[in-house]
């Protein structure tokens, strides 16, 4: 593999979705603020098909601190075989990137009803059940923490959340505080 093989890789793990830390809000294809530097984006530079809406954290001073994506809509059984599958998808394509998985968490909860094997997505629906993945980067500049989970609508339909946090999060929610502050 050539340098510049290498550099392009690292600049693309440094960039999920086109997004980079530090982005200002200028930068953004902002749709709508949700809460304070809590934007909706109308679309990313480098979009994933499996996903359907971006939402990012960026503050005045620290920029983009927070990207959180949401899957399009799964179908799936009552097993949950179409949404596991495609959580698997996910956390594979991701560990081809960042590594193995810190942590990776396939949870009933204790005391739960839904115990049996078709009453998995119930078990999400309920949140008694979870499934998710997180990495803790260390080898990578910029990116902190990636976090890969499971969601239910119905015990139908679910949904992956996928969520990056950089490094510049703690001056991120140091602005956001002082922002909430500010009425006071």
């Amino acid at each position: 593999m050539t340098p510049s093989m290498l550099l392009l890789m690292l600049l693309v793990s440094q960039a999920p979705f086109g997004l980079t830390m530090g982005m200002s809000r200028d930068s953004l294809n902002i749709e709508k603020e949700l809460h304070p530097f809590v934007f909706m984006l109308k679309s990313v530079p480098n979009p994933h098909p499996d996903f359907q809406l971006y939402e990012v954290t960026s503050t005045p001073n620290a920029g983009l601190c927070r990207i959180l994506a949401v899957s399009h809509e799964i179908k799936t059984n009552a097993f949950g075989h179409q949404l596991i599958d495609q959580f698997n998808r996910i956390r594979s394509e991701i560990e081809s990137i960042y590594g193995k998985a810190t942590f990776v968490d396939d949870e009933l909860l204790d005391g739960s009803l839904w115990t049996l094997p078709e009453h998995w997505m119930r078990g999400v629906l309920e949140k008694e059940r979870r499934l998710n993945a997180a990495w803790t980067i260390q080898s990578k500049p910029t990116i902190v923490h990636i976090g890969l989970l499971v969601s239910a609508t119905y015990s139908d339909t679910g949904y992956l959340y996928l969520g990056y946090t950089f490094e510049n999060k703690d001056s991120c929610d140091q602005e956001i505080a002082a922002k909430k502050k500010s009425p006071f």
